[in-house]
């Protein structure tokens, strides 16, 4: 547990050398933000009923994407294959995946810090009428748990994209792809039950709304499923990952040693 938090306090160190880059990351995250609440708001004006809720979660989907580890622990793992010193951290004492998952842990609690909570204060003060009925989550303790399994899914999924670089050296268009199923599967863009009834229950049970879905709903007040059953898909996922993680860091582990790293 010490070496976990050693790396992620020296990656929340490396993160504050960044500021300039974190006022416009703040901005941009901002901007869309902005965009989307005033569709939605024409959509009010147009269709004629309140859409603060839907407003709301747009703001919680847009800045919970920010603290996600899907992609940083992804770029972590590729950048040790391309540079072929993945070797090297395989045959450390500590684990290369909880070297990772500190490294992570660094990030999300820089970018909860400097970005999350800038993005609410703005928000705060320009779109406050946004938050005239909003009633928050109906239990804490439930919306906390679903948050951090969340978390470990998407750092598990994140680790995997990372992994497959040995086999198709540039994962860009994999994040790519995985982005997108996480605006249609994962409600990043649209809650999901927006949708119609029948994709409803085909997405509701994909990985990508354990990772975004769930605790995005539940944090904004539009959550139309049981919150306990949806732990239990998080849970069921994150068993389904972690396993399919474990046989891809053999896979992997054993033809670097064979190709001699």
């Amino acid at each position: 547990m010490n070496h976990i938090m050693t790396y992620a306090y020296y990656q929340f160190k490396v993160n504050s050398r960044y500021k300039m880059n974190n006022v416009f990351s703040v901005l941009s995250t901002f901007v869309a933000v902005f965009v989307q609440y005033y569709i939605w708001k024409y959509v009010e004006r147009v269709e004629n009923f309140n859409t603060n809720a839907i407003a709301i979660y747009i703001l919680c989907a847009l800045t919970f994407s920010l603290i996600l580890p899907i992609f940083s622990a992804a770029d972590f793992i590729s950048s040790k294959v391309l540079k072929g010193d993945i070797i090297n951290f395989l045959h450390r004492p500590q684990s290369l995946f909880f070297i990772n998952f500190g490294v992570q842990m660094g990030n999300v609690g820089y970018k909860l810090l400097y970005r999350l909570i800038p993005v609410w204060l703005l928000y705060l003060v320009f779109f406050r009428e946004s938050f005239t009925n909003w009633q928050g989550p109906d239990s804490l303790l439930i919306v906390l748990v679903s948050v951090l399994l969340s978390w470990i899914l998407a750092f598990i999924l994140g680790y995997m994209i990372g992994l497959l670089s040995t086999v198709l050296i540039s994962i860009n268009g994999l994040k790519s792809l995985v982005s997108g199923l996480l605006l249609f599967l994962g409600g990043s863009l649209l809650p999901l039950n927006l949708y119609p009834e029948f994709i409803q229950r085909i997405v509701i049970l994909s990985p990508f709304a354990s990772i975004s879905y769930y605790p995005v709903a539940m944090i904004s007040g539009i959550a139309s499923f049981d919150p306990l059953t949806s732990i239990f898909v998080q849970l069921a996922w994150i068993s389904v990952a972690s396993l399919i993680l474990f046989r891809m860091y053999r896979y992997v582990s054993n033809k670097l040693d064979v190709m001699g790293g």
